[in-house]
């Protein structure tokens, strides 16, 4: 299940919740009092579990982030020459002052034509992931400069300079790739971040619906099946309330033995033993709802 299904699920059964039953069983539901309190209570629960979707939202960005910025370096590594890639990294090595490798390719213990292809791999792929470090060092981005820039008096330093200066270049053709990659990425946070926000308005507008509805319901006599209200969300289509429901409804959705079967803008269809009809918005509850 996907965090978005999973959150929907959540939020769903928080606004549903113990109230399903009373829905079901509309003979024992509780007072309105308490109905009130009951959806009250609701309000910063939606609240709790937006703050924790968010929270994984962050954590997703912060694992994708790194990750986006090594398979960027990893690409631009794999397509230096293994010789050369093993001669920068000893450079940056001596010259970034890190510690030796030690052990990682040492297979001695193995024997025969398999081992020496597994050797040749190890090498192949500790190499790129050294060279991908060094292509993201900023030290080692200031090295390259300094050996492009300066004019020292060394017989082999135009032929380093040049190595040097394409290296750089990649150097920075990384880093722009991932910039973009990462502009990217953050666009995908904002968008997530922004649909949690929309969840969390629109199942608490739902709620402050319901609210509402309770709170005008102690000055009358409920009427249990009329159609109260309809509303739509480009996300889920069109919803409704019923009187003497305490939850918003959706195609599907079932109140006891009655299951609703469509909704639009001015009725909703249900349907209970095989039977079927349609109430209008206001209209008197079909006697089915008794």
């Amino acid at each position: 299940m996907s965090r978005s299904d999973w959150i929907v699920s959540v939020l769903f059964v928080l606004l549903c919740g113990t109230v399903a039953l009373s829905a079901n069983q509309p003979a024992r539901q509780p007072g309105i009092a308490e109905r009130i309190e009951v959806q009250e209570a609701r309000l910063p629960q939606i609240e709790a579990v937006a703050a924790r979707e968010r929270e994984g939202v962050e954590q997703w960005y912060q694992q994708r982030r790194a990750e986006v910025t090594r398979e960027v370096a990893r690409r631009a590594a794999a397509r230096i020459r293994l010789s050369d890639r093993a001669l920068w990294t000893e450079f940056a090595r001596m010259q970034l002052d890190l510690p030796p490798v030690k052990g990682y390719l040492d297979i001695s213990h193995l024997f025969g034509c398999d081992a020496a292809v597994l050797r040749q791999a190890m090498i192949q792929e500790y190499f790129i992931n050294e060279m991908a470090d060094v292509l993201l060092s900023d030290e080692f981005e200031r090295e390259l400069s300094h050996i492009v820039t300066e004019h020292w008096d060394v017989p082999l330093l135009p032929l380093l300079r040049d190595t040097a200066q394409g290296l750089l270049a990649l150097t920075r053709r990384v880093r722009a790739e991932v910039d973009m990659e990462l502009r990217q990425l953050e666009n995908q946070k904002k968008a997530r971040l922004n649909a949690t926000m929309e969840w969390e308005r629109d199942l608490k507008e739902q709620v402050r619906g319901i609210l509402e509805y309770l709170r005008q319901s102690e000055s009358r006599q409920v009427q249990l099946g009329v159609v109260e209200s309809v509303g739509y969300s480009p996300k889920s289509g069109h919803y409704c309330m019923i009187e003497g429901v305490d939850r918003v409804l959706a195609a599907g959705d079932r109140v006891g033995d009655i299951r609703i079967v469509k909704i639009d803008s001015e009725k909703v269809e249900f349907v209970k033993d095989e039977t079927a009809w349609a109430q209008k918005l206001g209209a008197p509850a079909s006697p089915f709802w008794r």
